[in-house]
């Protein structure tokens, strides 16, 4: 679509949009904003009371984990497991028990019953607290009831220390039988452990769960109501009390078929699929109810016990935003207003925006200043106009860099071109006029000339020769090295350095030069030819400028933290002046040692050998050694083998 019908269209949008919610605020407006406010209502009542029934629950995890760890409760559990010689020692902690489960039971009303339970006799009740007709009752002798076969005892028998068991929420039972009338049971337990870290019982409180609730939730409102469900959507608290427990009493009423809306809660039931990482309330209308409802865990990060609690509003709970509802619809209204106008005025300046920035990219570009973002992650005419910019901006980004490569170079060449013609009208002609010098004299001394003369200037005239082509080959391979295509491989150090070992064998074996090598590094990339030229070269330097036999020459590496490998040929029986150790690698500079054979370019050579690999050549020198270093980019190992 055209940017102009762009522009057309939503300005036409904007002015419908505005009529239309203009009216949708004042016929809807009281409504929606009771109902928001309501909604927030019911989620804080609802989140307040899962708080409380988590901090409550804690505070009894506390207390039961505390009772389980008490000398005196192993102690009797000992005795009534058989365990304990001592049976007076055991029976005073039964009675010190049951002093401490009377006053835990009196101190909270919703505590039904407090056991500890050992594992003799089909785990039978050691120690019980019941509160009866608003009493509380010890039980003993016959009354005291086997609950080895109950779900929580097993259960619990398989914690480990400090851990609890949080069981279903269910009716009570009596020698196996719902007691009526019914009574709900929440029942927390934690096993109690011997020195050898063995269950030797339970402690088990009975805590009557509707009690629980209404002591924490404190629901003295007419406004709303709770609900709460178990994990599979039955009800265990209801304002219809014959709708709670049915699933244990022969006839199941669920949340999710009152509310089909809420099935999401309980995806394992065949509602759809929720995620927990990130759990939202429920907000549900049936009529003139509202509900609120979402499912938490009982004690997160202890047990994974999960129940259901909703908040029923059955009326408005809000009651002020009556009279301030056409208030708040003219002031919207007005508000609506403003902000279309200045919605507007955005909105092209938005539009507009881009053609701005590539009329500013066109004029940086004419004046050469720097380019900025260009808007081509549109879709439209812009994005296309403006990609075309960016890739115009690229390319003469690329063409200066390019420019200046060239420009560096050809600079370059050219001091390669003056130190050449300086090599041709000096270097070069020097051992040509020696030659000549040399013939002339075996010219007029030929015929009486013995035969150790001639051996002395043919050899002088060979010396002259080979000087030249030194020259003249290190000058070429210094051309070779300028230009051309080179594809990096792996490098195999050792196979380089022998190859060059072995093109120096005939001197080193008669000059009795010991050979040093370290430990070289493998999976790096480079260009294995020039690193043989720049071995060579280091290898002949030291030959040259060593001039007695029986020294040494060691080829190191070493690994530095921030420069990667050092790599260098050290040699002992020379020395460089520290002022020219920077001198040596320039073109055409020798050292000050009389060597008249060296061509000055060898040195100069190594260092765009290793320019070539991005690394930095350097010398080091004492009063009886020489150690050339060079490095190499860090990188290499992992650059691709089609990189220049």
């Amino acid at each position: 679509m055209k940017i102009i019908w762009q522009i057309r269209w939503f300005s036409i949008l904007l002015v419908l949009t505005t009529a239309v919610l203009i009216g949708a605020i004042v016929a809807y407006g009281y409504r929606r904003i009771t109902r928001f406010q309501q909604v927030a209502s019911l989620r804080q009542i609802r989140t307040t009371g899962e708080l409380a029934i988590q901090n409550e629950l804690r505070a009894l995890v506390d207390s039961i984990s505390l009772t389980a760890m008490f000398p005196t409760v192993k102690s009797a559990l000992q005795n009534a497991n058989g365990m304990q010689v001592d049976d007076v020692e055991g029976e005073d902690a039964a009675l010190l028990i049951q002093q401490i489960f009377k006053t835990s039971i009196q101190y909270r009303d919703y505590f039904d019953q407090v056991r500890l339970i050992g594992t003799a006799n089909g785990g039978k009740e050691v120690v019980r607290v019941d509160r009866k007709n608003g009493e509380i009752v010890v039980v003993r002798g016959d009354d005291l009831q086997p609950k080895g076969s109950r779900y929580y005892f097993d259960e619990t028998m398989r914690l480990g220390a400090g851990e609890v068991f949080l069981s279903d929420i269910d009716l009570n039972r009596e020698f196996g039988e719902i007691e009526i009338p019914h009574r709900p049971m929440l029942r927390i337990a934690a096993p109690v452990k011997d020195d050898e870290g063995t269950s030797i019982g339970i402690v088990v409180y009975n805590i009557r769960f509707n009690a629980l609730v209404e002591s924490v939730l404190h629901n003295d409102s007419d406004a709303y109501q709770y609900l709460i469900t178990n994990d599979e959507g039955d009800y265990l608290l209801h304002p219809d009390s014959d709708r709670v427990f049915g699933f244990e009493l022969g006839k199941r009423y669920r949340l999710q078929e009152d509310y089909p809306s809420a099935s999401g809660l309980f995806p394992t039931l065949g509602g759809s699929e929720r995620k927990e990482t990130a759990p939202e309330e429920i907000a549900l209308d049936k009529g003139h109810h509202q509900l609120v409802v979402d499912k938490f865990s009982l004690l997160p990060g202890v047990h994974p016990r999960q129940i259901v609690l909703g908040v029923l509003a059955t009326n408005l709970i809000v009651s002020d935003s009556q009279t301030r509802v056409i208030q708040w619809a003219t002031i919207a209204t007005g508000l609506l207003v403003m902000v279309s106008l200045i919605v507007a005025y955005l909105s092209t300046n938005f539009l507009t925006r881009p053609l701005q920035q590539i009329t500013l990219a066109a004029r940086n570009i004419r004046a050469r200043k720097s380019v900025e973002m260009l808007p081509v992650q549109r879709d439209d005419e812009i994005g296309t106009l403006a990609r075309a910019f960016d890739a115009m901006v690229a390319e003469v980004k690329q063409s200066e860099s390019d420019l200046r490569s060239t420009n560096h170079r050809l600079l370059e060449a050219i001091k390669d071109l003056e130190h050449f013609t300086h090599l041709a009208a000096h270097d070069l002609r020097e051992p040509i006029r020696k030659q000549l010098n040399l013939l002339e004299l075996l010219r007029e001394q030929l015929p009486e000339a013995d035969e150790e003369l001639l051996i002395f200037y043919v050899s002088r005239i060979q010396r002259c020769a080979d000087q030249m082509y030194r020259m003249v080959d290190d000058f070429r391979r210094l051309t070779r090295l300028s230009g051309g295509e080179l594809t990096r491989e792996p490098i195999n150090f050792d196979q380089i350095i022998d190859t060059a070992l072995h093109s120096f064998e005939e001197q080193l074996s008669c000059r009795g030069v010991e050979i040093k090598r370290d430990v070289f590094p493998s999976g790096l990339f480079g260009y294995p030819s020039l690193l043989e030229w720049l071995y060579n070269n280091l290898i002949a330097n030291a030959l040259r400028y060593v001039d007695r036999d029986g020294f040494e020459i060691a080829f190191t590496a070493e690994q530095a933290e921030e420069t990667g490998w050092i790599f260098g040929v050290r040699n002992t029986g020379s020395t460089i002046p520290s002022s020219q150790l920077e001198e040596i690698f320039k073109m055409f500079r020798k050292a000050d040692t009389g060597q008249e054979e060296a061509s000055g370019i060898g040195l100069s050579l190594c260092r765009r050998i290793v320019d070539k690999h991005s690394g930095e050549i350097f010398a080091e020198s004492g009063p009886d050694f020489t150690h050339l270093k060079f490095t190499l980019r860090k990188q290499h190992d992992r650059e691709q083998n089609n990189e220049q």
